[in-house]
């Protein structure tokens, strides 16, 4: 049976937007995406568990991560309190 990755786009050049709650970050939950932009993102509160490219990572308040285009993500855990 053939697998396939889902992959996770903007349709604009530049976007910035804040992420407050679970919920807006649910359906990316355990399954994994390949991104076609680059992402930044900063933790303001909370934490998530994550695998970026296989590596294993968790994201802490304070952190910065670049997520380089053409990279595969996909969540394991997040926080109740996330602030991204």
């Amino acid at each position: 049976m053939e697998t396939q990755i889902s992959w996770y786009d903007i349709p604009t050049d530049f976007m910035v937007e804040r992420c407050t709650s679970v919920s807006q970050l649910r359906k990316y939950i355990n399954s994994p995406y390949k991104v076609k932009a680059g992402i930044f993102i900063f933790c303001m509160d909370g934490y998530i568990q994550t695998a970026i490219n296989a590596s294993e990572c968790t994201i802490k308040p304070l952190d910065m991560v670049t997520i380089l285009p053409n990279s595969f993500i996909q969540l394991h855990e997040v926080s109740p309190d996330i602030q991204l």
